[in-house]
């Protein structure tokens, strides 16, 4: 299984060094672009998770922040959090381990996330892959399953 995790800051880095510095255990953060930064916190050290971490970063820097989580291929979670406090999840495959369950993504509302546009945004795009329906032809038929798109492709 590949799992990974990210935080995006939406201050540069210079801004957001001392406080990642401070809650971050291990892990590093890289420039995204002049009004983003990224945070690749070690996941394997205790509390130092994605999701453990994005509420003490946007508290320290009063900014919200997005915590990303892929696992494997196929699904993605994200958390928006503002003032130390989580204020959206999202779940693109929340009963993953449940076969009779719906597979409908959780928390797929495009507005929670336009704090963190880089540029002009499109709705309809965003609002697709969040609902995990492919736009684009080729996307419709991935590893030989119509339909299913890895989570990578589709986000």
């Amino acid at each position: 299984m590949t799992t990974y995790g990210t935080i995006l800051i939406p201050v540069p880095l210079e801004q957001a060094a001392p406080v990642l510095r401070e809650v971050c255990t291990a892990g590093y953060a890289t420039p995204a672009g002049p009004r983003f930064c990224l945070a690749h916190p070690d996941r394997f050290v205790d509390g130092n998770g994605v999701f453990a971490l994005a509420g003490p970063i946007s508290a320290e820097l009063g900014v919200p922040v997005l915590a990303a989580f892929q696992y494997d291929g196929d699904r993605l979670e994200l958390e928006v959090w503002q003032d130390g406090v989580r204020a959206h999840r999202y779940d693109s495959w929340p009963d993953r381990d449940d076969e009779s369950a719906n597979d409908a993504p959780l928390g797929a509302d495009p507005a929670a996330f336009l704090d963190f546009a880089t540029g002009p945004m499109d709705s309809h795009r965003l609002a697709s892959a969040l609902a995990d329906t492919p736009i684009d032809a080729e996307d419709m038929d991935v590893d030989g399953e119509p339909g299913y798109v890895w989570a990578q492709a589709l986000h």
